[in-house]
């Protein structure tokens, strides 16, 4: 019995002083192979995502959402019905579409079926291209170029120019390349609705922190689907 119980003294004693070592030291990492599986148990414990989540999105665009401005533009029906078009909410998504329909005189000429004729017909539209192509192939150059030659096409593009707000429109390559590669007029002229991008509530909304990236979230998709 008396060397029963020093045994178990000196067992205990050992413990202590490993336990002691590994506070110090650490405790030691576990084999390999065993990690993955603990990290693959995490991974499958971890909450899904809720739909809460989702809709939390961007800071920028909740506060558009959550603002009176955002309120105006689905009440108003020519607003309304403008932005139910998925493939019109994807071009007013662009940044630089979006802050030209933050000025009345860009917007009062985007509104322009004359304007808007210019980036759907074909031989206008490809002198638009051959104007703003500066770091395209020097093959896509001389291809729109070939095109453009009409001369009825630079007759057009001459007398939109004669306009200052065409002009305007026009002599920014940035506004005009995302005009040409949205396709905006094309989907704008098949709804019949090219005029309703002079529409006030859009104006206000596009000047507006966070009017692009709401446009994408589930709130604005919600709030445009029919009553």
């Amino acid at each position: 019995m008396t060397i029963t119980r020093k045994a178990m003294w000196g067992l205990a004693a050992a413990a202590a002083i490993v336990l002691a070592v590994f506070a110090v030291t650490g405790f030691p990492p576990v084999g390999h192979g065993i990690e993955g599986t603990i990290g693959a148990a995490k991974k499958y414990q971890a909450p899904q995502m809720g739909t809460a989540d989702v809709l939390l999105g961007d800071a920028a665009a909740q506060e558009f959402l959550q603002s009176d401005v955002f309120d105006r533009l689905v009440k108003d029906p020519e607003a309304r019905a403008l932005l139910s078009h998925a493939e019109i909410l994807a071009s007013l998504a662009d940044r630089a579409i979006a802050d030209a329909l933050a000025d009345s005189q860009y917007r009062e000429a985007l509104s322009s079926k004359e304007l808007a004729r210019l980036f759907t017909d074909a031989a206008t539209r490809a002198t638009l291209e051959a104007a703003v192509q500066v770091n395209a192939t020097a093959a896509v150059r001389q291809a729109s170029a070939d095109i453009a030659a009409s001369v009825s096409a630079q007759a057009a593009v001459a007398h939109a120019r004669a306009n200052q707000q065409f002009a305007r429109v026009l002599d920014n390559q940035v506004l005009t390349r995302a005009l040409l590669h949205s396709n905006l007029y094309m989907h704008l002229i098949k709804v019949n609705m090219v005029s309703a991008l002079h529409n006030d509530a859009l104006g206000r909304a596009a000047v507006a922190r966070g009017f692009t990236s709401a446009l994408a979230t589930r709130q604005m998709a919600l709030a445009l689907a029919p009553r």
